[in-house]
């Protein structure tokens, strides 16, 4: 099963002089949960010792045993969260004879969780465990025997990071159309980076500079 939702909203603001101001935000989740039905390794041999259980009819087998043989499952759930928030300030720093030279800077913060849940249990006992199952064999004395050994709750891993970055563009058209050169109608130079700081691991850096003719 599968279940995911998300929500984006955007704030844009004129700031006046070809500047504007621009706010985004989301938030989303998901929820994978997965039950997949097996047949218990060990409940089987047992149940069989203990004369509980007939392969060759086994509707013919006590009901708990069966309901104990060929009720394991492997069990797996994971939920993610994303938060994304996002400021950003672009337009014109001033204006040359090629064109308008653009300035645009901005912050972003980023954070991921995870939460997983996965391995073999009965089902509805993910979170609390399985406490077992001994029943009276169908041998002389009905002695009790374990067919389930108890199984413990599954584990719950829980990851969590965030990411807080800066970003910056800078395009200056070095001339633009209509200069009267003959193959050299435009040509712009650009200057980007953007600063990554992450929680689990450091930093990174990643300038970049481009001429576009």
């Amino acid at each position: 099963d599968l279940v995911t939702w998300g929500v984006a909203p955007t704030i844009t603001a004129n700031l006046g002089g070809g500047w504007q101001l621009r706010g985004l935000a989301s938030y989303g989740e998901s929820t994978t949960k997965a039950h997949t039905k097996s047949i218990s390794g060990t409940a089987l041999p047992n149940a069989i010792r203990a004369g509980l259980f007939n392969p060759y009819d086994p509707e013919a087998s006590d009901p708990a045993a069966l309901a104990a043989v060929g009720g394991l499952e492997t069990f797996g759930l994971s939920r993610q969260k994303l938060i994304d928030a996002r400021l950003e300030i672009d337009g014109t720093l001033l204006t040359l004879p090629g064109g308008a030279a653009k300035l645009a800077v901005g912050a972003e913060y980023l954070q991921e969780r995870l939460q997983s849940q996965k391995g073999g249990s009965v089902r509805g006992f993910e979170d609390s465990g399985y406490v077992g199952l001994s029943l009276p064999a169908n041998l002389p004395g009905n002695p009790l025997t374990l067919i389930q050994p108890a199984i413990a709750p599954l584990p719950v891993a829980r990851l969590r990071r965030n990411v807080k970055a800066a970003f910056g563009e800078l395009m200056v058209p070095v001339f633009g159309r209509g200069n009267g050169r003959p193959g050299m109608e435009e040509l712009t130079l650009a200057a980007s980076g953007r600063y990554d700081h992450y929680s689990d691991f450091g930093s990174t850096t990643n300038p970049k500079l481009a001429l576009r003719w």
